[in-house]
């Protein structure tokens, strides 16, 4: 509300520009004609123009401070919103076209400036040891190039002074350089210090060398050993016993906790691995517990069920024993234990 009051006002002002411009070239049309008396006109009372009844008191206070001609075209523009709407819009693309090409005016500048800061961004630190800007910095270099073109031997003299160098020391130095690059024996140790560089980046590398093919041998093996384990659980836990029954049942169930015991052991025992898993395992602890239970019972049930056929076999011997199933050696000693058991089977089947 108050973008679109303060662009009304604006709008109004110009045009009060424009009417006070076209007063100011008609002023002189106006002194140079005749002025009669003319009668004074009556005054016309101008009908108040009321704010929305929506806005709040700041926005009221402000709508009826303005002219009538303002408050008029801000009423239009509420009633008529899709036409202030197209006016912003207009005025915003009249914005952002005439923004575009000022930047494209200066798009060139703006380039060879971030060019030209990213060569100088490592001289920063610097710039600010010695207390000097960018511009500071570009015209101390500017004044150095031109008095190093114009005058070389003060340039020098000032450049020696600021990097505290004696010019007599440089000579010196320069005079031993040039007396050791001429010297057979200088020339001989340099050579033999450029070949020491040499053989030990030769070593460096082959060193390098080594030990890629150490690590692709290394991780060749890892996948040997890794593939060789894959098979050796994979036969192991299809292995069957002799009547084809899953030999290792509740591999699936703890093959996770066998590979966790063998990391934690070094072993490689499966079978020893797979019998600490399933003890560990609660719910298959107690139903192994349970089926030896059960194996336990059916057993002795068994060997009381022998127990019992024994007694009546040898009971039955004594008293009268059948002819049809009698079988002797010589004396009273029956052949073996089948022959008694057959015995009081049918002994107590006949009964």
């Amino acid at each position: 509300m108050d973008e679109i009051i303060a662009e009304a006002d604006n709008q109004l002002q110009e045009n009060e520009a424009q009417v006070q411009q076209k007063s100011l070239l008609n002023e002189q049309d106006l002194q140079t004609q005749q002025l009669a008396p003319q009668p004074a006109k009556p005054l016309v009372e101008v009908p108040k123009i009321d704010p929305m009844s929506f806005w709040n008191q700041q926005q009221k206070a402000l709508f009826n401070s303005m002219n009538p001609d303002a408050q008029r075209q801000i009423l239009e523009m509420f009633r008529n919103p899709a036409k202030a709407y197209d006016k912003s819009t207009q005025y915003l693309k009249n914005t952002y076209e005439s923004t575009a090409a000022k930047y494209k005016e200066v798009e060139p500048l703006v380039i060879e400036y971030q060019a030209l800061t990213q060569k100088i961004e490592p001289l920063h630190d610097d710039m600010q040891k010695l207390g000097v800007n960018n511009q500071q910095f570009f015209e101390g270099l500017v004044e150095d190039a031109m008095l190093a073109r114009n005058n070389p031997v003060e340039f020098l003299a000032n450049f020696f002074a600021k990097a505290n160098i004696d010019p007599q020391n440089l000579v010196e130095v320069m005079e031993d350089y040039a007396t050791q690059q001429n010297d057979p024996m200088y020339q001989k140790l340099d050579r033999l210090d450029s070949w020491a560089q040499s053989e030990q980046s030769r070593r460096q590398q082959e060193d390098q060398r080594k030990r890629e093919k150490q690590d692709y041998e290394k991780q060749k093996q890892e996948q040997i050993d890794m593939q060789d384990a894959q098979e050796r659980l994979k036969a192991f836990a299809q292995e069957v016993d002799e009547q084809s029954n899953p030999k290792h049942p509740y591999y699936d169930a703890v093959v996770n906790t066998m590979g966790k015991l063998s990391e934690q052991t070094n072993s490689v025992d499966l079978e020893d691995l797979y019998n600490q898993a399933i003890w560990l395992n609660p719910d298959i602890r107690n139903k192994m517990l349970e089926i030896e239970r059960q194996t336990a019972l059916q057993q002795q049930a068994n060997q009381t069920r022998v127990s019992k056929s024994r007694q009546a076999a040898n009971l039955k011997v004594k008293t009268s024993p059948s002819d049809s199933v009698v079988a002797r050696k010589g004396g009273n000693s029956w052949d073996n234990l089948d022959d008694i058991i057959k015995l009081a089977a049918d002994s107590l089947g006949s009964n």
